[in-house]
This record gives C-alpha cells, sequence and structure tokens, in this order.
C-alpha cells in the first residue's frame, strides 16, 4: 500500500507541465536579445549624423529656504530627462507578441548632464 501511494505521489508530480518546465519566459528572451547588441557606453543612433532628442524638466517637491539678503533660494526638485531609445526594440511576433519589458537602468544609455549653479 505504500509503495502504491508512493508511485501515485511520484507520477502526480512529474506529471504536472509545470513541475520541471524548460520553457524560458518571453521577457527573459527580449532581454537577452535586446542587451546583446547594446552598449550603453554608446549614444543609441542608428544612423552618424543623427541626433538624440532629450527633453529637460524640474518638477518642484519642496521648498526649504528662500534667503532674499543673501540671495539663495534651497530646495528639493525632481529632474526629468526622456528620450526615445531606438536601439531598445524587437519584433513582437518574433516573442509571443510581448510589446513591454521593464529593464535595469544600469543596463540602460543615460545622458550626460551637468548643472551648474546648483
Amino acid at each position: 500500500m505504500q509503495n502504491l501511494i508512493l508511485i501515485l505521489l511520484i507520477s502526480t508530480i512529474f506529471s504536472r507541465s509545470d513541475a520541471i518546465s524548460t520553457e524560458v519566459p518571453e521577457h527573459y528572451l527580449i532581454t537577452n536579445f535586446i542587451l546583446s547588441r547594446y552598449n550603453k557606453g554608446l549614444i543609441p543612433k542608428r544612423l552618424q549624423n543623427e541626433s538624440i532628442k532629450v527633453s529637460f524638466s524640474m518638477e518642484l517637491y519642496q521648498i526649504i529656504q528662500v534667503n532674499e539678503p543673501q540671495q539663495y533660494l534651497m530646495l528639493n526638485a525632481w529632474i526629468v530627462e526622456r528620450w526615445v531609445d531606438n536601439l531598445l526594440g524587437w519584433d513582437p511576433e518574433e516573442f509571443s507578441n510581448v510589446t513591454e519589458i521593464m529593464l535595469p537602468y544600469d543596463n540602460l544609455w543615460i545622458p550626460d548632464t551637468t548643472l551648474y549653479n546648483s
């Protein structure tokens, strides 16, 4: 009787399709596809004479201090930069119609922005 229960238990575990899955999730495949041909140290342009339009804005979060006599202002703010990186694309039909994924920012090209007199 114990052998029968053991056999049923083992067969149940191994008959489940998700118990031993060798299928790789689509977002893993897309990430490998993108990052295998991407260099974050290079400006992401397809053509040499192409430019990348980066929009820049600042969103005020908090005014900490205003000092009129010394003419300075201390505040907290968010710097927001937006651009389109055309090298981060793929054909959704090749990847089960997945149209978006999330990538860590440290794997991507980020504009080199410096604020002066801040």
